[in-house]
């Protein structure tokens, strides 16, 4: 019912509040061991849209060689928090998130050079960085 997933492999168990009336549905999924580490590879950004179009922003793409949870981060050359940006990468495949060239507050950011840190977290907790330089332009 949420989309929950959770990695038996890391938990001792799992938990939840049943709701009188309510059905509850699980799925159990067995897979192939694992046999490369979480990594971060192929990482790109494009800017997408004109200088003046509604949809004006950026484009970060990579591939996790396995599945995880991934947080795009967008911070100053002294690596103040400027914006944070969610999503879930699938094993091998490319995952990518668009950015607005918005803080988290919504104010824009003016034109100037910029580091993108990308984070992933697999399902043990092992957590990876990439990083790459990002030069906004107006």
């Amino acid at each position: 019912a949420t989309g929950r997933r959770t990695c038996l492999r890391s938990a001792a168990s799992y938990r939840f509040n049943a709701t009188q009336g309510t059905t509850r549905k699980f799925r159990v999924e067995v897979g192939p061991a694992r046999t490369a580490p979480l990594a971060i590879i192929g990482t790109r950004v494009a800017n997408v849209g004109g200088t003046r179009g509604a949809n004006a922003g950026y484009r970060f793409t990579f591939t996790a060689t396995q599945e995880a949870d991934v947080q795009v981060e967008i911070q100053t050359l002294t690596g103040r928090s400027l914006r944070k940006l969610e999503t879930r990468a699938t094993a091998g495949g490319e995952s990518g998130v668009f950015w607005d060239g918005r803080t988290n507050q919504g104010a824009a950011l003016p034109a100037g050079p910029y580091v993108v840190t990308i984070s992933a977290r697999d399902s043990e907790g092992v957590v990876v960085r990439a990083s790459l330089p990002l030069t906004k332009v107006r």
